[in-house]
């Protein structure tokens, strides 16, 4: 014997779907996305200033074709970018005197200006990437497999020996600067925690803590800094060999033994 199952009538289902809304509320509504870490604005800014930072490295200028080699990026990708910078005065076309039909781009004095505009408002951004990734482990040229891989690549488009000493010239001159900025990077963390303990120094020596004495404390202690950094008692010079700071009163540098001029 079969049961027969009796559905429910159109309108009473819809009649009961009201009364449960009435008594519970309509359904919740799907979540709302979490909000993207950048905007769309903020990504053409981080391509900008990537490729303007590329650009600025290349004083000779490079090709579409090269940069897409050199960097891995799909063509039609490379050339779009250039387009829209070169539009809007980024950068611009330098005569290839080789080939004609190439077209060279270089970064502009506008490009210049705003990838420093740029540097201003992103470094604050990425420098927290420097805790993540730190360059001093991972953007050593020789020991890193993507590093490694890169530079396998670069050293079979080479045609001469001059190219290559140029290269690797290149590759040393980038060591350099990040070796000076290392050292500019420690002579600041110094003098942060040298104020730090004269702030906690201050703070300990204080009978009751009164937040408007220490807001003039850390004003003043601001004042003397910035004056400090622009006599330039506080900005050693560097070497320009190896890169290790110096004193100014010293005729070779102590780490590499160059002479300074």
């Amino acid at each position: 014997m079969t049961e027969t199952v009796t559905l429910p009538k159109k309108k009473n289902y819809k009649l009961k779907v009201k009364k449960m809304f009435r008594r519970y509320g309509p359904p919740h509504s799907e979540h709302p996305r979490p909000p993207m870490p950048f905007r769309h604005k903020s990504f053409n800014e981080i391509r900008e200033i990537f490729v303007l930072w590329l650009l600025n490295d290349q004083n000779e200028g490079i090709t579409g074709y090269e940069f897409q080699k050199s960097y891995n990026i799909p063509r039609g990708t490379v050339l779009r970018i250039f387009d829209k910078l070169e539009k809007k005065g980024y950068i611009k076309v330098k005569e290839n005197t080789q080939d004609a039909r190439k077209k060279v781009y270089i970064i502009s004095g506008q490009g210049k200006e705003r990838l420093n505009e740029l540097r201003k408002k992103w470094g604050e951004r990425f420098s927290w990437m420097g805790e993540i990734v730190p360059p001093e482990r991972f953007g050593h040229p020789f020991f890193r497999r993507n590093h490694t891989e890169h530079l396998m690549k670069d050293i079979k488009r080479l045609k001469s020996k001059e190219d290559a000493i140029d290269y690797f010239r290149g590759l040393r001159h980038r060591l350099n600067k990040n070796h000076r900025r290392l050292h500019r990077r420690m002579k600041r963390s110094s003098r942060n925690l040298t104020r730090l303990d004269t702030v906690i120094k201050f703070i300990e020596d204080m009978d009751q803590f009164d937040s408007e004495e220490l807001k003039n404390f850390l004003s003043n202690l601001k004042s003397k800094s910035k004056k400090s950094n622009d006599t330039g008692k506080e900005n050693p010079k560097y070497c320009k060999k190896c890169g290790a700071p110096i004193n100014v009163q010293m005729t070779y540098c102590p780490e590499c033994g160059a002479k300074l001029n």
